[in-house]
């Protein structure tokens, strides 16, 4: 058992030697999987540091308590002069592709790689060599998917919000998405609106002509006081027209789902996976978990991971 211990960490060892000293070359993509491959090594010889530490006797305890790496906790902390961010030291996250990168090394900086990030609505990015690896996930999921990594620092817009506000109206059993500050893209518009309302009274009686001619939604323009219903299209179900539209200060897109969600039939587990069954559907981008709940309703699924 000594012999074979020593082996073992040996060849771990070396690994991690590997990974840590290859040159600062190739895709971001690949030095995010060597940087993983790297935490993954050390947490695997800190258990094998366990299981064989105590085989010989005579072995100084100083010496294999030192191969023991100490690790943080994994508490966000806020970074000073910034509202709404947090950040995590000695941590990774490689879950997800790289949205974007931006080196600091040319006249940025943490305050510039903040300001991208919450204005293209990016969860967070992740400092590694003076360079910000943007990450299209949420928050929550920025934090829960952070490795230990002592060469890298995690950012966190942990005060973001949905940029819409959802409301159900049981009268017709539908759900409403309200965009704020967003109009309807114009390949919305390829055939026309179905109907143009001038001098809107109230947006409760669009709301209403909407749910009982079965449109998809509709745009009002404050500025002209004006208000178009978007047409029924079968090639533009409602997940098609979330995503077409186009940020307008004084517009505001309204979707009709028909589907409403309630809360209160979902159970949440954390920490746990599901394999049984294969994938039924997936969705990506997602803005809340609303998004989710209202995906597993429509397509009639058990729940979703």
């Amino acid at each position: 058992p000594e012999m074979h211990g020593g082996v073992r960490l040996a060849s771990v060892t070396t690994i991690i030697l590997i990974c840590q000293y290859l040159p600062q070359s190739g895709s971001c993509m690949h030095r995010a999987v060597l940087r993983k491959t790297r935490s993954n090594m050390w947490l695997r010889m800190r258990g094998l540091a366990r299981l064989y530490g105590g085989c010989n006797e005579n072995d100084d305890r100083e010496s294999r308590e030192s191969m023991f790496v100490e690790l943080e906790p994994n508490i966000p902390e806020p970074v000073l002069g910034e509202p709404g961010w947090v950040r995590l030291r000695n941590r990774d996250v490689s879950f997800g592709d790289n949205a974007e990168m931006l080196v600091l090394a040319d006249q940025n900086t943490t305050a510039d790689c903040m300001r991208l990030a919450e204005r293209k609505r990016y969860g967070g990015f992740v400092m590694w060599n003076e360079v910000a690896f943007f990450r299209a996930i949420s928050p929550e999921q920025m934090v829960r998917a952070a490795i230990p990594d002592d060469s890298a620092e995690v950012y966190i817009w942990a005060g973001r919000q949905p940029d819409y506000k959802s409301s159900a109206d049981r009268r017709f059993n539908v759900t409403w998405i309200t965009y704020a500050g967003h109009k309807a893209h114009p390949k919305v518009w390829h055939k026309g609106s179905a109907e143009t309302w001038e001098n809107v009274a109230s947006v409760e009686d669009c709301l209403e002509v909407c749910a009982l001619k079965k449109y998809s939604g509709f745009v009002i323009d404050e500025k002209r006081n004006l208000c178009q219903f978007i047409r029924t299209d079968r090639r533009l179900p409602h997940w098609e027209l979330r995503r077409l539209r186009q940020k307008e200060s004084h517009a505001t897109l309204v979707v009709k789902i028909p589907f409403v969600v309630n809360e209160e039939e979902f159970e949440r587990y954390n920490n746990t996976e599901s394999y049984p069954g294969c994938d039924a559907d997936y969705l990506l981008n997602f803005d809340s978990l609303y998004d989710c709940k209202l995906k597993c309703v429509e397509g009639n699924n058990g729940g979703f991971v």
